[in-house]
Order: C-alpha cells, then structure tokens, then sequence
C-alpha cells in the first residue's frame, strides 16, 4: 500500500532512535528483493529485543473521501542467519495511531505521542 509508506518511514525512525540510544550499532544493508528496509546489527542486538514485532499504524489515507480508517503493519525482526519457521505471527508491540497522535506500547501499556515514540521514547 503505497499510501502507508510514511508507516515504514516512522518505522525506521523510531528503531534508530532506540538504537542509537541503547548503544546499538547499525549499518544499512543491501535491500532486499522484495524492497524491505534491513539493517546490520554490528553490535548490541539484545538491546532491539523490545522492539521486535508487528507494528500496527492507523491512519486515514489521503485519498480516503469518507474518513475511513486504514491499518498498516510493519515487522521488526532480527535474524541470526538461520532460516527458521514461526508457529505463530510475532506479537503486536505498538499501535501508532496517527489520527489521534498517539502511540501504545502493548506490553506495558505506556502511552506517548507519535513523535515521542518516534524519537525512541515509548
């Protein structure tokens, strides 16, 4: 959907900012074939481990006449290099509610605005 693009975008964003934050070393990687966004963890990995899941965002797109809300998901994973299966789909970490500007952590039940999740805060 290339109205939620921004999703990915802010996505991005906020991952840095917790990285950058907890000491983590990145460093962009090839893009995949399929165009996901990918990073190299160069060091500090464990330190990402609250972030990894689906990241659910709500918005009304522009091109929407009637208001309707749509929703958009972005997966943060980290991947050792082994290909492995997954029996269920990973939890959903935060709802990032741009309609209301307000972001939820699921696990704890912290709330924060969009640009305070943004900048790694929530």
């Amino acid at each position: 959907m290339a109205e939620a693009e921004f999703a990915l975008r802010d996505i991005v964003t906020m991952v840095q900012s917790v990285a950058a934050k907890r000491g983590v070393s990145l460093a962009p990687a090839t893009p995949s074939a399929s165009g996901a966004q990918q990073f190299c963890v160069l060091k500090g990995a464990e330190l990402l481990r609250s972030e990894v899941g689906r990241h659910r965002v709500q918005f009304v797109p522009k091109s929407s006449r009637d208001g309707r809300v749509s929703t958009a998901v972005v997966l943060v994973s980290l991947w050792d290099g082994e290909r492995g299966e997954q029996d269920a789909p990973p939890p959903i970490v935060k709802t990032y509610n741009y309609i209301v500007d307000q972001v939820t952590r699921h696990a704890t039940g912290a709330v924060g605005s969009i640009t305070k999740a943004l900048s790694g805060e929530v």
